[in-house]
């Protein structure tokens, strides 16, 4: 029987934060209902459209996550590549709401999915970011002055990508080095504790990029703190 008011009615779709939270929810909550499921796919579709390049980059990863649980198939790639590729499109013409992290990742999972429409142009933007923060770091910390935020999101990005071009037998040396050099970020307990903080999600990132250098242990008792 169909409730008589949407079960998504308490979320706000115009707002990133809270498309991610209850796409979370979502996900998680085993069984999940299908019908709120669904209903939560066919809000974001609407809102696609209105949110700026950046959100809607964020927001497509979500989409990909519950399509699955709603529908029990994945997510139709034509609509994802074409909000991912006018993110890319959108951030090389300055739109400022792109975080180029975001795009980095995005950019470098499909690439890893072999999807033919990231080559040419996202490619080489790809590679391009990863060479450059490669020379930023080559010595296990950055040469350059930079912010917290740029040097978690760098580090995560070179501890997740392959680095045998730059480092050959040497690549997993210094991603240990770089680990090491960086983990206090995990220890770090003002960011560790408020999932509100800019840095929090940053830090999440980090902390699975960083799993071939931790323990069982250690993993699990991070997880809980971010």
């Amino acid at each position: 029987m169909t409730p008589p008011y949407p079960l998504t009615a308490g979320i706000d779709f115009g707002n990133l934060q809270d498309i991610e939270a209850s796409a979370a929810a979502i996900v998680s909550t085993f069984p999940a209902s299908r019908t709120l499921a669904r209903q939560w796919i066919n809000e974001v579709e609407k809102r696609f459209d209105h949110l700026t390049a950046g959100d809607s980059l964020s927001a497509a990863d979500c989409y990909e996550l519950v399509h699955p649980v709603a529908f029990g198939t994945p997510a139709g790639r034509s609509l994802l590549d074409n909000i991912r590729l006018s993110a890319f499109g959108a951030f090389l013409r300055g739109d400022k709401s792109v975080d180029r992290y975001a795009l980095q990742r995005t950019i470098a999972r499909e690439l890893s999915r072999h999807n033919k429409k990231f080559l040419g142009n996202p490619l080489q933007w790809e590679s391009t970011c990863i060479a450059r923060w490669h020379r930023q770091f080559r010595h296990g910390i950055s040469i350059d002055p930079m912010s917290d935020y740029d040097t978690i999101n760098r580090v995560s990005a070179l501890l997740s990508s392959d680095l045998w071009a730059f480092e050959t037998r040497n690549e997993n040396s210094f991603k240990q080095n770089l680990f090491r050099n960086h983990r206090s970020f995990l220890d770090n307990a003002e960011y560790a504790s408020d999932r509100r903080h800019p840095l929090n999600k940053s830090l999440r990132i980090l902390l699975s990029a960083s799993i071939p250098y931790l323990s069982e242990t250690e993993y699990r008792t991070y997880a809980r703190e971010l």
